[in-house]
């Protein structure tokens, strides 16, 4: 079970009752595995699993009535495990803590590490402990997340080998051998992915079809039209899932950001985040990760990788800078020693800069905030405008979307 049991001495039961000689009738529980040793007929030990789905945070009600049917019906012979969807209360939490059972938090639209064993290190004690607390927006969700005397899991195997008895996993269980860390891919390795992907698509000019690359690539792309948001209320853009090689793109009435997004996921698949990942779902956040932030989770340079690769397909420099060129003439915008383009305060200079951005953005089918984004990536604009006249940094801004991503 989870190689944490062997198969042959275990039983698993849904809804299954028991006697309660403490009520004198039958107790049903939602999930239990009925633990053997070798050449007995009972089970030493049960394993029991109490399901909440419930909208509300789960209150000390439930968990009092949880400990008391398990001390009732198996008396020192259980463990108990509460699995909700939503979070625990903080005296539901402290009380579950104290009796010593299990917490397991269920995200159908979280992300899902590959890693079984090394999947808690690798994402983060602190990524794991929020899914189960609650109360901080913006916090990455996870499909698993569990606590056990005070120990965090992200996956069911390494959950599973914490709280059943030690001497008990199977002789050929394996450890993943998977590096925990994300290894680190240089600005020129990225660009020469995302150029290897549209030299596959016979890429020349304007915009990327984001279609042909899945296509090449063997993706199923496709958009639902609707409003998904996970359990903590973020609205989720897109999903990818790497074992059927899909990409699901969420309703966006930006279609700048859409192309984005649905670049960020292919992004995943092209840099073999599928060796991470089983699963993965973006957040508005997520388009705002970079390399002058300090990543300070795996799954933070994921993120950062994805996003450096999607400007990469999306504007690729050796068509950027032609086009630029192309426009800049049409425009007539100045650059001076240090820059191909020189933008200030004066209309003279920033009336030809904006039309300059429009006409790119147009070109490419992205903002103008990620026009002005690549210029200063490839060092080609000396901006001198004042402060408040200048497009905020791209990694300073929070909530500002319709402004980044506006038509």
């Amino acid at each position: 079970v989870y190689d944490a049991h062997l198969p042959e001495l275990c039983k698993i039961y849904k809804k299954k009752k028991y006697d309660c000689p403490a009520t004198e009738s039958k107790v049903e529980f939602d999930i239990v595995i009925e633990l053997f040793r070798k050449n007995q007929e009972k089970p030493y030990l049960y394993l029991v699993f109490e399901c909440k789905n419930h909208k509300g945070n789960i209150s000390t009600i439930y968990v009092n009535e949880f400990v008391s049917k398990l001390n009732n019906v198996f008396p020192g012979k259980h463990r108990g495990v509460l699995v909700t969807s939503s979070n625990l209360q903080s005296g539901a939490n402290s009380l579950a803590r104290n009796k010593n059972l299990g917490i397991v938090k269920y995200d159908e639209y979280g992300i899902e590490f590959i890693a079984e064993r090394k999947a808690s290190s690798f994402t983060g004690n602190r990524h794991i402990q929020s899914q189960l607390i609650g109360g901080q927006s913006n916090v990455k969700p996870l499909k698993f997340s569990a606590t056990y005397k005070n120990r965090f899991f992200s996956s069911p195997s390494s959950f599973m080998g914490s709280i059943l008895p030690k001497g008990n996993s199977p002789a050929s269980a394996k450890e993943e051998n998977r590096d925990s860390e994300v290894p680190y891919i240089s600005k020129a390795e990225i660009q020469q992915i995302a150029r290897d992907q549209l030299d596959k698509i016979n890429y020349k000019k304007e915009h990327v079809d984001l279609h042909k690359v899945c296509a090449s690539l063997s993706i199923d792309l496709h958009f639902t039209g609707e409003v998904v948001r996970d359990q903590n209320g973020e609205l989720i853009l897109g999903s990818a899932d790497f074992e059927n090689r899909s990409i699901q793109i969420n309703l966006d009435q930006h279609a700048f950001r859409t192309r984005f997004t649905t670049a960020h996921e292919i992004g995943h698949f092209c840099l073999g985040h599928d060796q991470f990942l089983r699963t993965d779902s973006i957040l508005e956040n997520d388009l705002f990760a970079n390399r002058s932030n300090a990543a300070s989770t795996n799954y933070e340079r994921l993120e950062i990788q994805a996003n450096s690769f999607a400007s990469d397909l999306l504007l690729p420099g050796f068509v950027f800078k032609r086009a630029t060129y192309a426009a800049k003439k049409i425009h007539d915008v100045r650059g001076n020693s240090s820059a191909d383009i020189y933008v200030d305060n004066q209309p003279a200079n920033f009336t030809p800069y904006n039309l300059l951005m429009e006409d790119l953005s147009r070109y490419f089918g992205v903002s103008k905030m990620a026009i002005e984004i690549k210029f200063k990536q490839l060092k080609m604009i000396d901006d001198r405008r004042s402060f408040q006249d200048k497009t905020e940094p791209f990694d300073t801004i929070v909530g500002s979307f319709s402004k980044i991503w506006g038509d």
